[in-house]
């Protein structure tokens, strides 16, 4: 469950800052589906607002590698017992 946190605090942010700058963004279920195609859009208006890149983006990959760290600790805790 905690690993499901720290997911998705980044992709709400993420989504956000798309609803807050672009009109058409879909729902949060698709961006969870197309997160690829979301994060080129966020990285795309971060530098267009800002000239850099949004701080979100990078967290978002670093947040994906934590998510995927717990899960596989949680799994292989659940095999030794």
């Amino acid at each position: 469950m905690f690993a499901f946190v720290i997911y998705l605090w980044p992709v709400l942010s993420i989504y956000g800052y798309l609803k807050r700058y672009d009109e058409n963004t879909p729902n949060f279920f698709l961006l969870n589906f197309r997160p690829v195609f979301f994060l080129r859009r966020y990285r795309k208006l971060t530098k267009i607002n800002s000239g850099q890149t949004g701080p979100f983006y990078f967290f978002w990959f670093f947040s994906l590698g934590i998510t995927i760290l717990l899960i596989l600790l949680g799994i292989f805790c659940l095999s030794i017992r």
